[in-house]
């Protein structure tokens, strides 16, 4: 069955992609991360002695049809329905370098803060210890004993939302405009990986290449009126894997992961791993004592735990008929069908289609007419690393729906309207 669903993934690729030739279209990236995924736990199945069954290929596979759905319906509400009128996008400089230049101020403090904070809650001086430390109890039922001052959780979250629209204008006054003198832009992301790494993760750092990746695509696409040359980047920017994945790998000890496998076993199990661990979740019938759609929306949950009390509870590791270790994420399926069901499966991705899908036609619609609506490929950027890993695990439900996650996008649409303006062609 792994065999057919790797099939059946490649022509639903091929058939997204001939539809309206977009590499970053949510159909292509999603299905993609899927195959990636799919083709890991292929060259693992037969070492952990776990196969795809019937019943899990057809979760799977329809809700991945689901959510293509979901899109082709937001393609055809937007051409229905979307107002005409056309304008250009004029960078202003003087505001964009006056909050850059505040951000990176709040970044080198929130840097300095986080490290001392760290050091404060974990009780070691040493730097990879400090955030192995933090990261284990982060991941355990004692997360509490870890958390972050409050104000340091508010600045960081400023500084997020900042870094990634800075970085957003620097890119288009650099493609659009033209100009050449824009990596004090870069300097405020530069921060936020930093402050990812101190707090143990590696997505986050993945989350600010695609982030790239999708800015760079659209912004071509928009200047040449033409996918070509797009795509062409797209594909040329894959040379990049070959950096990243042993730089994912080789860091992994600095930052509290304590796998000791070869290389190319770790990958294979951190890509396959997921789908094998939604294959064994479903079939073993796995079940724990968590709240009603605790599991999709956990951002929620942690955050009304806060005021309650209960402890979130957290799902372990998978071990293979084998005795290996297959891993401690299910991929994102996983957490709609534990919390809803079969049908509650298809619902959620069809509603995570119709998310996505409103935000890439209308940017698709807008560059077609000679019009780019910055703030929609911004969020569809930001949010994009969510279809990727999708196989992975839920990063878009889980996270994306909270009281802090409105507060992001609310100062990302604050700075953007004080970085840019539209002037109406003639």
């Amino acid at each position: 069955m792994l065999l057919i669903l790797i099939l059946a993934l490649f022509v639903i690729i091929v058939i997204s992609f001939i539809i309206d030739n977009v590499i970053l279209n949510p159909v292509v990236v999603m299905c993609s991360g899927f195959l990636v995924g799919s083709i890991s736990f292929l060259a693992s199945s037969q070492r952990w002695g776990i196969g795809l069954s019937v019943r899990t290929f057809w979760i799977t596979i329809l809700a991945i049809i689901c959510f293509s759905l979901a899109i082709v319906l937001c393609n055809f509400l937007v051409k229905t329905f979307s107002r005409e009128g056309k304008y250009e996008i004029i960078l202003i400089n003087y505001n964009l370098q006056i909050i850059t230049v505040v951000t990176i101020f709040l970044q080198l403090f929130a840097v300095i803060f986080l490290y001392y904070s760290l050091k404060k809650i974990t009780g070691s001086s040493e730097l990879s210890k400090m955030i192995s430390t933090y990261r284990t109890t982060l991941m355990s039922d004692s997360a509490s004993d870890v958390r972050l001052p409050g104000l340091l959780n508010q600045i960081l979250k400023v500084n997020m939302a900042s870094s990634f629209v800075i970085l957003f204008a620097g890119l288009y006054g650099r493609i659009i405009l033209e100009k050449k003198k824009i990596l004090i832009y870069f300097i405020p992301i530069i921060f936020y990986a930093i402050e990812s790494l101190l707090m143990g993760g590696r997505l986050e750092i993945i989350r600010t290449f695609i982030f790239i990746i999708s800015v760079v695509y659209f912004l071509y696409c928009y200047k040449n009126k033409s996918v070509n040359e797009a795509n062409t980047k797209a594909l040329s920017y894959s040379k990049w894997i070959v950096v990243i994945l042993p730089l994912f790998y080789f860091i992994k000890s600095f930052i509290g992961r304590t796998a000791i496998e070869s290389f190319g076993e770790y990958i294979l199990r951190y890509l396959g791993g997921p789908l094998a661990s939604f294959e064994v979740f479903v079939n073993r019938n796995i079940s724990y004592d968590a709240p009603f759609g605790q599991e999709t929306f956990t951002g929620l949950y942690a955050y009304l735990s806060k005021k309650t009390g209960d402890v979130v509870p957290i799902l372990g590791w998978i071990k293979s008929p084998t005795g290996l270790w297959v891993g401690n994420v299910y991929s994102g399926l996983r957490r709609y069908y534990y919390d809803f069901g079969f049908l509650g499966t298809l619902v959620m991705m069809t509603l995570l289609g119709l998310f996505f899908g409103y935000l890439f036609c209308n940017i698709w619609k807008g560059i077609k007419e000679n019009k780019l609506k910055p703030f929609l490929l911004i969020l569809y950027s930001f949010f994009l690393y969510s279809l990727v890993f999708e196989f992975f695990d839920d990063t878009f439900f889980s996270t994306a729906i909270t009281l802090g996650s409105a507060m992001q996008i609310a100062i990302m649409y604050i700075i953007y309207k004080l970085m840019f303006k539209k002037e109406k062609l003639k």
